[in-house]
C-alpha cells in the first residue's frame, strides 16, 4: 500500500472517528501553529487531541484544506474508510493543487474497491507532481488489479527510477513480472526489497510463490 504521510500508515488508532473529546483551539493561536500542533499530536500517536484540534480548525475554517486532509488521514487510520475518503475529497475541493491530498484519495479509493476513481486521483497527483514515486506505485498497483501487468511493471519502474531504495515497489515490480512469468526478474526484485529490508513478510511470501511456480519447491520452502 501507499498511503503517503502527513498520513503515517501505522493505524496506531483508537476507535471510532467522531468520538473525539472537545479540545478547544486557542482562539489567539495562528492557524499556521494550530495545524503544526495537530501535526504533533498525529506523529505521537494522540489521534483524538489531533482530530479535535483539526475539526475546531475546520468549524472556524470550513475551507481549510489541511484540517480537512488531516481528520482524512485520522479517519483512515483508525479504520473509517468512507470518513477518510469523505474529508479527502473535501481538502481536494478546497485545494486542488496539492499532489499528496489527491495521491492519498487515490489509494484510499483503491482500498474501497473504486478502481477508477483511484486511477483519475493518481494520475492527477502525476500530473501535478511528475516526480512523486509513491503516486506512481499507488496506479502500479490499480493497473496489477485489472491484470494489466506490463502497465503495472512500467509505474514501479518509474517509481523506482525516482526512489531506488522504494521497498514495496520493489516487492510490487516483483508481483508483476512474476504474473508475465518473467521468474528470474521478479526473484531479482523481490531480493532487492529484502535487501532494503530483511523482514519483509510480504516479498519473502512473494518470493516464496514465484520460487514455487519455477519448480524449485526446496528453495521455496527454505525462504
Amino acid at each position: 500500500m501507499g498511503v503517503g504521510r502527513e498520513m503515517d500508515d501505522s493505524r496506531n488508532g483508537t476507535g471510532d472517528i467522531g468520538g473525539a473529546p472537545e479540545i478547544p483551539v486557542t482562539l489567539s493561536l495562528p492557524l499556521k501553529q494550530a495545524l503544526a500542533l495537530a501535526e504533533q499530536h498525529l506523529q505521537a500517536g494522540r489521534l483524538q487531541a489531533a482530530e479535535a484540534l483539526c475539526r475546531d480548525i475546520s468549524r472556524a475554517r470550513p475551507d481549510c484544506a489541511p484540517a480537512l486532509h488531516l481528520i482524512g488521514i485520522i479517519a483512515y487510520q483508525v479504520g473509517n474508510l468512507p470518513v477518510a475518503i469523505d474529508f479527502v475529497r473535501r481538502a481536494v475541493a478546497a485545494d486542488g493543487s496539492v499532489a499528496l491530498y489527491h495521491c492519498n484519495l487515490g489509494e484510499m479509493c483503491r482500498l474501497a474497491g473504486q478502481r477508477e476513481a483511484a486511477l483519475a486521483a493518481g494520475l492527477r497527483a502525476v500530473a501535478l507532481d511528475p516526480n512523486m514515486p509513491q503516486a506512481l506505485n499507488n496506479i502500479g498497483i490499480v493497473h496489477y488489479e485489472r491484470d494489466e501487468f506490463d502497465g503495472a511493471a512500467a509505474l514501479y519502474r518509474r517509481a523506482l527510477a525516482l526512489a531506488p531504495n522504494y521497498v514495496e515497489a520493489h516487492s510490487n515490480l516483483g508481483n508483476a513480472l512474476r504474473a508475465q512469468k518473467k521468474y528470474d526478474e521478479a526473484l531479482v526484485a523481490y531480493r532487492r526489497a529484502l535487501q532494503l529490508r530483511p523482514a519483509y513478510a510480504e516479498a519473502i511470501n512473494n518470493m516464496g510463490t514465484a520460487l514455487r511456480d519455477m519448480g524449485r519447491q526446496g528453495d521455496a520452502e527454505a525462504t
